[in-house]
């Protein structure tokens, strides 16, 4: 007959489990917003529009060779999903004159990113590119900090694991 005042292991285990957890990913979450992480740094960076090359007809692609762009609007590139690619620092300082010299624009969104357009774009086009880019926010944010996001929950699991797995073993020697 067990007394009134045994000790349940699992449950304490348990519930330092629990308290570890929730201060680990409290640290987590803490360092991730207070410090610039390589795996976020893109999410809020500086972005040009990509075209999809394969979705363009052969006379399309001689007029981007010949310097004549296509336009970015759905109808004309028959592509639904506009592409961004991330510009590294040292072409972005060459961006910014660019800026200045009036050959390319400039966007700032509401988030901090920046998003550059040819001059010779439309406004049409460079309100479409701006909401096309502004809609896929959260998949660039996730698609960035899922390593970070791996990084915080494996400890936890692992420890779990690992503590489940000694409760296991030690029930192997209870009296029966």
């Amino acid at each position: 007959m067990r007394s009134a005042r045994a000790m349940n292991v699992s449950r304490g285990l348990f519930r330092t489990w629990v308290l570890v957890t929730v201060l680990w990913l409290c640290l987590a979450v803490l360092m991730g917003l207070t410090s610039r992480l390589p795996f976020g740094s893109n999410s809020t960076g500086a972005f040009q529009y990509v075209p999809n090359l394969s979705l363009l007809s052969v006379q399309q692609l001689k007029d981007i060779v010949a310097g004549r762009w296509p336009s970015a609007l759905p109808s004309a590139l028959d592509d639904k999903s506009a592409e961004f690619s991330e510009l590294d620092y040292a072409p972005l300082l060459e961006w910014n004159s660019l800026v200045a010299d009036g050959k390319l624009s400039l966007r700032e969104l509401p988030d901090g990113s920046k998003l550059y357009f040819r001059s010779s774009d439309s406004p049409e086009e460079k309100e479409y590119l701006a909401r096309e880019f502004w809609g896929g926010r959260w998949s660039r944010w996730f698609k960035n900090m899922y390593p970070g996001i791996l990084i915080a929950l494996t400890p936890p699991i692992a420890l779990f694991i690992f503590g489940y797995a000694c409760l296991w073993a030690g029930r192997g020697f209870a009296r029966s």
